[in-house]
């Protein structure tokens, strides 16, 4: 229950801050009205609570009641190797659920509050899915490493992480350009279509092309295609 309901967190963060955006870039302020994103914070920092409880109940369950393994895994997230990223999770999800209750109480609600609220929804759904795999691989009984047991992402894994942000936010940029993202009770006044700018294309182009091949490259690699006897990827 605690994993569905943090996929409501931060898939209700990541619609405010997306709608926020188009709403903007598209200037659909009478479309998207403040109401709908007041709802919508509402919404996340009710379960942001409901999470904080499940994040409780689970670390007094792992800390007093769970075998030794366990015991010893939730020392290192709550106070030990990985205790600032556990309390990082910790006061995001406060601030998810304090600043729409304190926008609430003003007669309208501020936008910006809203998308800082669903910023740090996003943040703390991040760290704790990396709390979730590494410090039980790193300290705990299903994988253990061994010494040093510290863990640094690499930038390669940041880079990967920058990429997959990217290629969603290509998505949504290439649906809203092709289909309509609200309710038009009248067809759009047609409009001369402007000059091709044939830079901007041929990079776009050339972009696609190089993130093809990397892509490419990267999966044939992980199905072991270029490390013949080796059991791990060449690149």
């Amino acid at each position: 229950p605690a994993f569905v309901v943090m996929a409501s967190v931060s898939g209700i963060g990541m619609v405010i801050l997306v709608g926020l955006g188009v709403r903007r870039m598209l200037n659909l302020y009478d479309r998207l009205p403040d109401a709908t994103f007041n709802w919508l914070g509402r919404l996340l920092w009710i379960v942001s609570l409901v999470y904080l409880y499940f994040m409780a109940v689970e670390e007094l369950t792992a800390t007093y009641a769970a075998p030794e393994a366990d015991r010893h895994l939730a020392h290192e997230v709550v106070g030990g190797h990985f205790a600032g990223l556990f309390w990082l999770v910790v006061v995001s999800l406060l601030l998810t659920v304090a600043i729409p209750v304190v926008t609430s109480l003003r007669p309208r609600w501020a936008m910006a509050g809203v998308g800082t609220a669903a910023f740090f929804a996003n943040v703390a759904a991040v760290v704790k899915r990396f709390l979730i795999v590494v410090p039980s691989q790193t300290h705990g009984a299903l994988l253990p490493v061994e010494a040093p047991r510290a863990y640094q992402p690499t930038w390669i894994e940041y880079g990967m992480v920058l990429g997959l942000a990217s290629l969603m936010a290509l998505f949504v940029l290439v649906f809203i350009r092709i289909f309509p993202i609200v309710p038009t009770s009248h067809p759009l006044p047609s409009e001369p279509r402007p000059p091709r700018e044939w830079r901007r294309t041929g990079a776009t182009i050339a972009t696609t092309l190089l993130a093809s091949a990397l892509v490419t490259i990267g999966l044939a690699d992980s199905f072991r295609l270029f490390s013949g006897a080796e059991h791990d990827p060449r690149i």
